[in-house]
């Protein structure tokens, strides 16, 4: 399904994610750490998923894999290979975000929403207004 319409709470979100090793088994008891452009440009990881949401998540799973070696410059994936199926337990993953009540700042806010995704929420319920903290006027 290819369909980008909203989520529903039967939408299929489940993924697999495969990334092979770029060293042997010799290799990796040789101690070999490096690979030549050649090797690593024959490596490739599969993603699979039912629906661009189920995609969404095998790729946030991918960004959460690959590191940073700042000594060197490049990003790495350890301990491969890595073989992940995986689907959400629950249809419904939200949190609940009272600003009416509990004032917030706006980066907070922005931090909060960026978070929902690394955690792979679907919900965010954000209780804007109330009318015993102030009513809500809309122009």
């Amino acid at each position: 399904d290819l369909s980008e319409a909203y989520p529903q709470l039967d939408t299929d979100e489940s993924y697999s994610l495969d990334i092979p090793s770029i060293f042997s088994a010799e290799d990796k008891e040789k101690g070999k750490e490096t690979t030549t452009k050649s090797e690593q440009s024959q490596q490739v990881i599969h993603l699979t998923a039912q629906t661009v949401y189920g995609a969404l998540l095998g790729l946030q799973s991918l960004s959460q894999l690959v590191l940073y070696d700042f000594d060197s410059g490049d990003y790495r994936i350890p301990a491969t290979p890595i073989a992940i199926h995986d689907a959400p337990r629950y249809p419904h993953r939200g949190m609940l975000l009272d600003t009416a009540r509990h004032y917030q700042p706006m980066h907070f806010l922005e931090q909060t929403v960026d978070a929902l995704s690394w955690a792979k929420y679907n919900v965010l319920h954000w209780h804007v207004v109330d009318t015993q903290s102030f009513p809500f006027e809309s122009v």
